[in-house]
């Protein structure tokens, strides 16, 4: 490549799409010693002047698809079933904006393209904080376009994916919020049909976001003609994503409606919770029947009260009918609201007994601070909201007072934490002297070792019933949920080297008897 080449279409476009005016175009190229147009483009890229992506752009001709209009292109964020999404600013405001594009392949198809543009459409009507919000669409050299609020973080697929399962007080968090979103949707008559992590946005506020309309349907009581949006899903065509779509949108997908995406937001909330979807199969297939056919899971099990709670709400959620379902988000938003009240309110519990704890002796070993738990719990002293208390979650419903303020409930609502011992024992009196309430099964394990120790004498059948009763006791706690169910190994441990000590323990005090006899 010659310097004339280098004079020629590269710096024309570099100049018409706004990334260097003349003059610096003309002093680049002056300086510039390499006469290769990738050389350049690398200097240009080197020097912040444009983005690596507008470079490969440029060197494979495509620099006509940096400029949308008013908006410049950066980077490409991702590419899905229903287009590209870019990074953009804007050049005169300067605003960084997200823009999807319907791939070029699509272009042939009205079908595709009268989709694209229902979904600017359905776009166009919702301004609301937890939904992506749009700003313009068009259609340039050939591309149609839809420019979108660009949101700074990750979906929730990527967070989960990164960090693993969430603390339920976060991941009720976000269920809200997403449902928040929802409803203002729903009342406008959109459905998403494709709600799932990778299309709820986290920005750097942890405000979440409903990310791409592109799969709903204006229903009945929307704005637009329902028979248009019915005819834009042809028959036996599947929309959305079977890990958490709903029986009947799987069955046939005109059929979604509000109760579908709550279908889909309780898989999420389990997905968020679990960290996998309930019904995932090894094919799609039996994923599909899965949702049909199979027992729903639970959410709650061997977590606690709140936990147990809880899942009387995503029982509800993703009821294999719809009629069963949460019938609009605004009751679903009720009772989640007070699920993270109270589970907030256990941490903050703990957080005030911890800080409260007496000075610790001198003499007394180094203390580690236990780590801030996720929330498990215990019997809340408030109801939850229900519209239906035949259909909705099996909640005692108490006057709630005017403050909406969460009693400070027992040592054992501490949630996912080690369990607490009840008063009176002697582990009281270890809190008192270091500040710390330790782990009674491991405490109990370790005087179960002890008593194996002792078996050899005499006395070694005493502490070992003593170990085996507690034992007894601790298991049944964890039946009932009153423990933490991850414990159970560590009592068993306990109780069999309680039971070994008295065994031993009896035959050499039998031996001994013997002994004195003769």
């Amino acid at each position: 490549v010659n310097r004339g080449k280098l004079e020629g279409r590269p710096v024309k476009e570099l100049t018409d799409a706004g990334l260097l005016s003349a003059d610096e175009a003309t002093k680049i190229e002056t300086e510039s010693e390499s006469t290769g147009v990738e050389a350049f483009l690398s200097q240009l890229v080197e020097s912040g002047k444009i983005t690596k992506y507008q470079a490969d752009k440029f060197v494979k001709g495509n620099g006509s698809e940096i400029a949308f209009g008013d908006y410049v292109v950066i980077d490409e964020l991702g590419r899905g079933g229903m287009g590209t999404v870019l990074r953009a600013r804007h050049r005169r405001m300067e605003r960084e904006v997200a823009i999807k594009v319907l791939p070029t392949t699509a272009l042939d198809s009205e079908t595709a393209v009268a989709r694209f543009y229902q979904e600017v459409k359905v776009a166009a009507q919702l301004t609301h904080p937890n939904i992506v919000h749009a700003y313009d669409a068009g259609e340039h050299q050939g591309f149609h376009y839809l420019v979108m609020e660009y949101v700074r973080g990750n979906d929730l697929a990527k967070v989960t994916s990164k960090e693993g399962a969430m603390e339920l007080a976060r991941a009720v968090d976000f269920t809200i919020q997403a449902a928040t979103g929802l409803s203002y949707a729903h009342k406008k008559g959109v459905v998403h049909r494709d709600i799932k992590p990778s299309n709820l946005l986290l920005d750097d506020d942890n405000t979440l976001k409903i990310l791409d309309m592109g799969l709903a349907r204006i229903g009945r009581s929307g704005l637009e003609d329902n028979a248009e949006s019915m005819h834009l899903t042809t028959t036996g065509q599947v929309m959305g994503t079977v890990e958490y779509m709903a029986p009947e949108q799987a069955e046939d997908t005109r059929n979604a409606d509000h109760r579908s995406d709550i279908y889909a937001l309780g898989c999420t909330l389990y997905r968020l919770l679990a960290g996998s979807p309930p019904f995932s199969r090894e094919t799609v297939v039996k994923t599909i029947l899965a949702h049909r056919e199979e027992a729903i899971p639970s959410i709650g099990k061997g977590g606690g009260v709140i936990y147990q709670k809880l899942d009387e709400i995503f029982q509800r959620m993703v009821a294999k009918r719809p009629e069963q379902r949460y019938q609009d988000c605004e009751t679903l938003i009720a009772d989640l609201s007070q699920i993270k009240q109270l589970a907030e309110g256990a941490r903050e519990e703990q957080t005030i007994q911890l800080s409260s704890s007496p000075v610790i002796p001198k003499t007394a070993p180094p203390v580690v601070s236990p780590s801030d738990p996720a929330v498990q719990g215990s019997q809340p002293q408030q109801a939850l909201h229900g519209s239906d208390p035949g259909t909705g979650p099996n909640f005692d419903r108490p006057t709630i007072p005017a403050t909406n303020k969460i009693q400070p409930q027992s040592p054992s609502s501490h949630p996912q934490v080690h369990p607490e011992f009840p008063s009176g024992n002697s582990m009281d009196v270890v809190d008192q002297i270091y500040g710390v309430k330790p782990d009674k099964a491991g405490v109990l394990l370790v005087i179960g070792i002890f008593s194996l120790l002792l078996s050899a004498c005499c006395v070694g059948w005493i502490p070992g019933i003593i170990v085996w009763v507690l034992a007894r006791s601790d298991l049944k706690a964890i039946d009932a949920g009153e423990m933490d169910n991850r414990r159970r190994s560590t009592v068993l441990a306990a109780m069999i080297c309680g039971i070994v000590s008295v065994v031993i323990g009896a035959l050499f005090l039998l031996f001994e008897l013997i002994s004195n006899f003769r």
